[in-house]
Order: C-alpha cells, then structure tokens, then sequence
C-alpha cells in the first residue's frame, strides 16, 4: 500500500488531478490563500510556457542560419 502510494504521488500524471484536487478543496475551505497560491502557479506555468517558446524559436533560428550556409568545398 504503501508503494502505491508512493507511485501515485510521484507519478507526473498522477500528480496533477492530486493538486487539482487539493486546490478545489482548498478555494471551497480558505479562499484568499488558496488563490494567491493558485496565482503563483498560473505565473510560473506561463513562464515556463514562455522558455519553451523561445527555446523553440532559437532552435528554429539556428536551423535556418545552418541551411543558408555555403557547403564546405
């Protein structure tokens, strides 16, 4: 049981219906500290949503500068 346990509180996927879970709860027992933790989370997921974005432009960027350059004779 124990072991189960563990699994689905690691777990990525698992994780997430978890805090969904605990964040309803939460709003429904004390609002106010709930939402500013809830915020705080809102903010770092599009931040992390932003690094991703650049990350893939770069990316982009670099490959097209590789393409438009002369092959080496």
């Amino acid at each position: 049981v124990k072991r189960a346990l563990g699994d689905l509180v690691k777990c990525p996927y698992c994780a997430g219906p978890w805090v969904a879970t605990a964040l309803l709860a939460g709003i429904a027992l004390a609002p106010g500290p709930v939402r500013f933790v809830a915020s705080t989370f809102t903010v770092v997921a599009l931040s992390n949503g932003l690094q991703h974005l650049r990350t893939a432009v770069h990316n982009a960027v670099e490959l097209q500068q590789k393409a438009l350059q002369p092959a080496p004779v």
